[in-house]
């Protein structure tokens, strides 16, 4: 089936917490609620329960889409209910789904991968940390307090790399149009892309800062969107361990570089001939969007 393109939340979209009786679920549920989030609905397996934290709870989530129509799920479950838990959304059709779960096996989540792609929907996770909208409402687990509404698109897979960029962008007096969080697990349902078009086609959006890592191939695939985007948006990609960036070689993506080049190398390489700025440390992320912000 051909996937749905993500599409951010608004203040006005619904959202349904699955396991929102769980300790991280209810912490996070009441996060979400001071927050704003429009949290209308919540999965329960504890038995008899009909409210929690004052939203109506139901027994599954086709009878929670029937009564609510959800946009944006969110799962706080136990590894061995993931799976279980993501096909009764993905089924029910909430055209995005956030997989909170840590320490979730390989194979459940390539498993949760084919899920997404036979639904049509998006799935970030498993151990995502989500999305968080300023002003709008945050859908997972990261901190509200750390971001102030802006003009900066935001996305990466590990929370702590994600907020020292956001206090460096603050300091700045730079804030976040959409920050989402793919996951931190090895393996993930979902790449950069849904989230890096999303924010292409968001008007909110000025500049998009994306936290890579040095293993993986979503740079690669990052930097291929990039280059074929007609109405480009400033882009600055800081991948970890990062020093003097070297420049480009005279070669097409794809093909062969140098032997003894790093992953990490060829995907500098890859995002600066696609037209990107790659930072080139850590300390330096904010003066950089700064400088393509303007």
């Amino acid at each position: 089936m051909m996937r749905n393109a993500m599409i951010l939340p608004t203040s006005r979209t619904p959202v349904l917490i699955q396991g929102i009786s769980s300790e991280k679920g209810a912490m996070h549920t009441e996060m979400a609620l001071a927050f704003d989030t429009r949290v209308v609905a919540g999965t329960s397996r504890a038995p008899g329960m009909k409210h929690f934290l004052g939203v109506p709870v139901f027994k599954s989530v086709a009878e929670a889409v029937a009564k609510t129509k959800p946009k944006v799920s969110v799962i706080f479950a136990p590894p061995d209910r993931v799976l279980a838990e993501a096909k009764e959304a993905a089924r029910a059709k909430i055209p995005l789904i956030v997989c909170t779960t840590e320490h979730v096996p390989a194979q459940t989540a390539l498993r949760l991968r084919q899920v997404a792609r036979d639904c049509g929907v998006t799935i970030l996770g498993p151990a995502a940390p989500g999305l968080v909208v300023p002003d709008v409402g945050v859908f997972g687990t990261m901190p509200t307090h750390l971001f102030q509404a802006g003009r900066v698109g935001v996305i990466g897979r590990s929370g702590s790399l994600i907020y020292e960029a956001v206090g460096q962008l603050k300091k700045r007096g730079l804030g976040v149009s959409a920050c989402v969080a793919v996951g931190t697990a090895p393996v993930l349902a979902s790449s950069y892309r849904p989230a890096f078009e999303a924010l292409l086609r968001d008007d909110r959006t000025r500049v998009i800062l994306v936290i890579g890592l040095p293993q993986g191939p979503f740079e690669f695939e990052l930097a291929d969107i990039y280059q074929k985007t007609l109405d480009k948006k400033p882009l600055c990609v800081y991948i970890p361990g990062t020093g003097n960036i070297p420049p480009p070689p005279m070669t097409l993506i794809g093909e062969p570089t140098e032997a003894g080049e790093s992953v990490r190398e060829r995907k500098i390489q890859a995002l600066v001939r696609a037209g990107a700025v790659v930072v080139a440390g850590l300390d330096t992320i904010g003066k950089e969007v700064a400088h393509a912000a303007q």
